[in-house]
């Protein structure tokens, strides 16, 4: 609002200039208030409202998840710089029964649920040569094989270098997901076996039990594999007759669980 100064009429006779700053200041006050009172008017023929203001959530609060987009405990959201996830939805399955009586494969809040019947596996379409693959894996524990004493007879395993025609076992290298020869690597498919160095003492104290999660990083380089289980270098292999191919994974017989699948091309 404008304020409007109080002058006695003499001073405003001896001094008219000032009459007309007072003039000045009626009519700026004036049609401040004709606007004003126009614009309520037309406000409130047309039905609008003033938005009442939100309230503020607090820092801790957020946007909640729906139950069913949760993650499973221990599933990364991001990766480390240059890594790109592999998912179950970019990988092609391959089964010894073409038509099986239930799913093999699952993804369930991130995590790749395999029963690991029937044999076959999961593979990407793209061909690998030199990389880094990270990934976790856990086998779920079968009663059966507990009351037997044959946890550790728990199998699977990450096939590298794929080529050929895809069968029941593809010609590859595998990195061995078999809970006690874990991150070890051998041939498959028919290909000459390839030399290995591998620490067995290493493997045993890094190892975790069935049942609890187990980190894999493979690198690959000019068809040499360095893999480390839990930060702990296991296996290196000397080049052999593959050095590039599909990945995949493999359902050996046992229920087993992966996440954080992650690859990097290196040069």
């Amino acid at each position: 609002m404008i304020a409007v100064t109080p002058y006695c009429l003499s001073d405003l006779l001896l001094r008219p200039n000032r009459v007309h700053c007072m003039v000045c200041y009626i009519d700026r006050f004036v049609s401040v208030v004709t606007v004003g009172l126009s614009l309520g008017i037309l406000c409130s023929l047309s039905g609008c409202e003033q938005p009442e203001p939100e309230p503020a959530m607090p820092p801790e609060a957020g946007v909640p998840i729906p139950a069913e987009e949760k993650l499973a405990e221990g599933v990364m959201i991001h990766f480390e710089p240059g890594f790109s996830p592999i998912n179950l939805a970019g990988l092609d399955l391959f089964s010894s029964e073409p038509t099986p009586e239930k799913p093999t494969w699952r993804e369930d809040r991130g995590v790749i649920i395999c029963t690991g019947k029937p044999k076959g596996y999961a593979q990407t379409s793209t061909s690998y040569d030199n990389f880094i693959l990270k990934y976790d894996y856990r086998f779920e524990p079968s009663e059966r094989h507990r009351k037997e004493g044959k946890l550790d007879y728990s199998n699977t395993g990450v096939l590298v270098y794929i080529s050929g025609e895809d069968q029941i076992w593809p010609k590859s290298i595998e990195v061995q997901g078999k809970q006690m020869e874990m991150a070890s690597i051998k041939s498959n498919g028919g290909i000459p076996d390839v030399e290995i160095e591998d620490n067995a003492e290493k493997r045993e104290t890094a190892r975790k039990p069935v049942g609890d999660w187990n980190s894999i990083e493979v690198e690959s380089k000019e068809g040499v594999l360095t893999t480390r289980l839990n930060g702990e270098q296991i296996c290196q292999n000397k080049p052999g007759e593959v050095k590039s191919g599909r990945i995949g994974f493999q359902a050996e017989g046992f229920e087993v669980h992966f996440r954080n699948i992650r690859i990097k091309e290196t040069e």
